[in-house]
C-alpha cells in the first residue's frame, strides 16, 4: 500500500475574493465592498492561507510613472474592528506589495494566530499622473482545516 496522492485539490481548499476587482484611486479598506471579509468559521477554520493580489492596467487622467500597490492581511474577531495580522513567530505584519502594471505577487501566511474574520487593505501608490487608478484585484485561497469534517 503506498502513499495516497490527493486528485481533488478543490476538496482541500476554497478560493474566495480577496480585493473584488476594481479601479483603484486610493485606499480599499478591509471589511468594505471591494475588499470583503472572509468567515473562517465557515470552512472549519483553516490554518494556510496564499494571497494573490494583480495590477491590470493604468486608467483615471494622465498615467502615472510607477504604481505600487501594499496589501496587508487585517483580522477581526466581529468583523467591524480590524487590525493588522502578525502571523505566529514573525514580528511584522503579513503583507503582499505588488509594482508595476499587469503585474502580480503572492504570500503565504500561517492563520494559526488569527482571528475569525480575514480580509486585505490595500493602499495603491502613484508617482505622477493626473487622479490616476489602477485596475485591483485579489485571490484568498484558504485551506487545512483546523478540525477536519467525518
Amino acid at each position: 500500500m503506498g502513499v495516497s496522492q490527493p486528485r481533488n485539490i478543490g476538496a482541500h481548499i476554497k478560493c474566495v475574493p480577496g480585493i473584488r476587482p476594481s479601479a483603484a484611486t486610493g485606499n480599499v479598506a478591509a471589511g468594505s465592498t471591494n475588499a470583503p471579509y472572509y468567515d473562517r468559521q465557515a470552512d472549519n477554520f483553516p490554518l494556510s492561507m496564499a494571497v494573490q493580489v494583480q495590477h491590470g492596467a493604468w486608467g483615471g487622467g494622465a498615467d502615472p510613472s510607477a504604481v505600487t500597490t501594499t496589501a496587508k492581511v487585517k483580522h477581526s474577531a466581529d468583523h467591524s474592528t480590524w487590525v493588522d495580522y502578525i502571523p505566529p513567530g514573525k514580528s511584522t505584519v503579513a503583507e503582499v506589495e505588488v509594482s508595476g502594471q499587469n503585474a502580480s505577487a503572492e504570500l503565504d501566511v500561517d492563520l494559526s494566530g488569527a482571528d475569525r474574520y480575514i480580509a486585505l487593505d490595500t493602499t495603491p501608490v502613484f508617482t505622477g499622473g493626473t487622479t490616476p487608478s489602477i485596475e485591483l484585484s485579489g485571490t484568498l485561497a484558504v485551506g487545512g482545516a483546523s478540525v477536519e469534517p467525518l
